[in-house]
C-alpha cells in the first residue's frame, strides 16, 4: 500500500513552504532538477502523510497516492481469509 505523499516536479519552485509546515524535520529534499533547476522532492522514508504540504503550497506541486481502495481490498479478503481459516473442520 502506498498512501504517500509525492511532489509534481515540473510545478514545484521551490519556495520552501514544504518544508516551513512539515512537522518532520528529514521529510523533505532539496536537489537539483534535470534543468539544474532547485526542487523540493518527499523523502518518503520519513514522511507520515500529514498533508500539510499539500494544503500550503501555492503551486500545486504536492499531491498524494489515495491507497483508500486497496486497504478496503486487502482488509475485506484478509477479514474473509481469517474467518475462514478460524472455521475449518479439524
Amino acid at each position: 500500500m502506498q498512501g504517500r505523499v509525492f511532489t509534481i516536479e515540473k510545478e514545484c519552485t521551490a519556495c520552501n513552504k514544504c518544508i516551513e509546515v512539515c512537522p518532520v524535520d528529514m521529510a523533505n529534499r532539496v536537489y537539483k532538477s534535470l534543468d539544474r533547476k532547485r526542487k523540493i522532492a518527499v523523502n518518503s522514508k520519513y514522511c507520515i502523510s500529514c498533508g500539510a504540504c499539500i494544503k500550503i503550497c501555492d503551486h500545486n506541486a504536492r499531491d498524494y497516492t489515495d491507497d483508500t481502495e486497496d486497504f478496503l481490498w486487502i482488509w475485506q479478503w484478509g477479514i474473509l481469509s481469517i474467518s475462514l481459516s478460524l472455521h475449518r473442520p479439524r
